[in-house]
Parts: C-alpha cells; sequence; structure tokens
C-alpha cells in the first residue's frame, strides 16, 4: 500500500518563511527544520521524533535555518536564510561549516539550497539590491534578474529544485518556471493570477506554490514527475515531462515542502499555529504519528 505521509509545521508566520525543504532517506526517516528553535529534526516510520542537532549556537540571533538537502553518505546540509552561511550535519549532530570561500556570493545570503547527486545549487539574495542570483559550484552562474528588468520574480516566497540533466525548476509569482542552463527561464506551468486548475502549461493555476521535489524516479526529464505544496489551494500537485498538472487527493492546509522517499512515499510539511504533526494518509483515512510543540 502507498501512504502519503503528512508533516505539519505549525509555527508564528510572522517570525519569518517557513522552511523550505524536508527529506526522506531511503530507511523511511522524514527530516525537517523546527526553525523557530532552530533545530534540525527527524521522525521515523514509527513516529519516534529526534533532535539530530541544535543550530542555535550557529545561527544569528535574528535568522533561522530554513532550507535543507540531504547527502547520499546520509549527511545533511543546512542552510540559514538571510545569512552566507551554510553547515553539514552528520547522523550523530557533529555540525561543520562549509567552505563558501570558493562560491561568488558577492555578499548575498544563501536564500535556499538544492543537491543533484554530490552537485550543490545554492540561491542567493541580495536584499538591499533587489537581485537573485543562482549559482552552482566552481561559482557557475545560471541566473542573475534584478527588479526592473524582464526576468525578475519575488523568489522569497518559492522554492527551486534540480533534475539531473542539470534543468533548474523554480516556484514563484504563483507560476512554476523551467531555466535550461545557459537559457532564460521560461514558464513551465501556471499563469501570474492565482487559481487552482490542472491543466497543461499555462492552463493550469496555482496559488502561492512554495517547496517543490523531485519524485523518487527522478521527475521531469527522468521517468515520472515534479511534486508542488501549492500553498494557498492546501494541495500538492504533480507535473510530468510535458507539463501536465494534476492534483493529489490528499487535502492539506497550507503545505510549504514536499518531498519523497524511494519506496513512493510522500511527505509534506504543512504550517500551522505552535506544533509540528506528523500524520500518514491511507486509503482508509489519515492517521497522526507524532506531535511536536515548537515553542
Amino acid at each position: 500500500m502507498r501512504l502519503l505521509l503528512v508533516l505539519v509545521l505549525a509555527v508564528p508566520c510572522a517570525l519569518a518563511h517557513p522552511a523550505y525543504n524536508i527529506a526522506a532517506d531511503g530507511k523511511g526517516n522524514v527530516y525537517f527544520l523546527d526553525w523557530p528553535r532552530k533545530r534540525l529534526m527527524r521522525v521515523s516510520r514509527q513516529g519516534v521524533v529526534a533532535v539530530v542537532a541544535d543550530l542555535s549556537s550557529k545561527v544569528a540571533p535574528q535568522t533561522y535555518p530554513h532550507t535543507l538537502a540531504l547527502q547520499d553518505d546520509g549527511n545533511l546540509l543546512v542552510g540559514a536564510t538571510y545569512e552566507g552561511r551554510a553547515w553539514r550535519v552528520s547522523q550523530r549532530g557533529q555540525i561543520k561549516e562549509l567552505d563558501l570561500k570558493g562560491w561568488d556570493l558577492s555578499g548575498g545570503s544563501v536564500l535556499n539550497l538544492a543537491l543533484t547527486g554530490s552537485k550543490l545549487h545554492m540561491l542567493v539574495a541580495h536584499e538591499r539590491k533587489q537581485r537573485f542570483r543562482l549559482l552552482t559550484q566552481k561559482t557557475k552562474q545560471l541566473l542573475d534578474v534584478r527588479r526592473g528588468q524582464p526576468g525578475y520574480r519575488n523568489l522569497y516566497n518559492g522554492s527551486f529544485c534540480v533534475v539531473r540533466d542539470g534543468t533548474v525548476y523554480l516556484s514563484a509569482d504563483n507560476r512554476i518556471w523551467k531555466l535550461k542552463p545557459g537559457a532564460r527561464p521560461v514558464v513551465f506551468a501556471g499563469a501570474k493570477t492565482p487559481g487552482m486548475r490542472d491543466g497543461n502549461g499555462t492552463a493550469a493555476r496555482f496559488a502561492a506554490p512554495y517547496g517543490m521535489c523531485l519524485d523518487a524516479k527522478g521527475g521531469p526529464g527522468g521517468t515520472d514527475r515534479l511534486l508542488v505544496a501549492d500553498k494557498d489551494n492546501g494541495r500538492i500537485r504533480a507535473i510530468d515531462a510535458e507539463g501536465n498538472v494534476t492534483t493529489l487527493p490528499a487535502k492539506l492546509v497550507r503545505p510549504h515542502a514536499v518531498c519523497t522517499a524511494p519506496d513512493g512515499l510522500v511527505c509534506v510539511a504543512e504550517y500551522g499555529s505552535g506544533v509540528i504533526r506528523i500524520r500518514v494518509i491511507e486509503k482508509q483515512g489519515v492517521r497522526t504519528l507524532a506531535s511536536v510543540k515548537t515553542r
């Protein structure tokens, strides 16, 4: 039986953006950020919740860890939005800051990060200049847009993921954008006007799409689909390689992040008011695995 695991993050929205990413390993453990308390967390398939690492001593008082990525060796990369810093965290909770000297951050801060295989990508924000840059290792730049330019989008309220061939998918302005290396971004699905509609490409509608992921089989460009947390619609949307958008049956409350495990398990982070709840959605209904207060 294929299960849909829903991770519910309920925290005060006034503090900052909710976490952009969650991740699942081959054993079904789900990793997420309790960002109000600056902790990296793990919950098992049996609902056992554990603190992997406390990042409060590493992150500046007014910033929070919002983005994570799981490496093939089991270590996790964690970035603190609004800081130009990121850390590698082992399964034993050992924290080591990444050396970003080889990255041309140009005074910007890490807004989001993603891995494809062993290759790291970072979305860098320049708040004062109102500029966004998408970088890969060896300082390769895939995207550089500023407010007022034709390609500018407010990427603070979105996320991105990367396919094996290097194609990047970005969520911003109620749309999913596709960026091929060396090419300008094009709209893959959705339109600027928010709504709720399945369909192909720009005929589909989203309402504040946020986090996204590739499914376990690779997503567009591979053999399967891209999953998007359609936050204001309270749904998870699926997009195939041709840009056809469909909706998963589970109804949610402001989902902000999504991931899949290798066995096809779909995991969702949902954001509400002061508690983390872990649920499993089965054909028989919804089952709660765990609840954790965030304050």
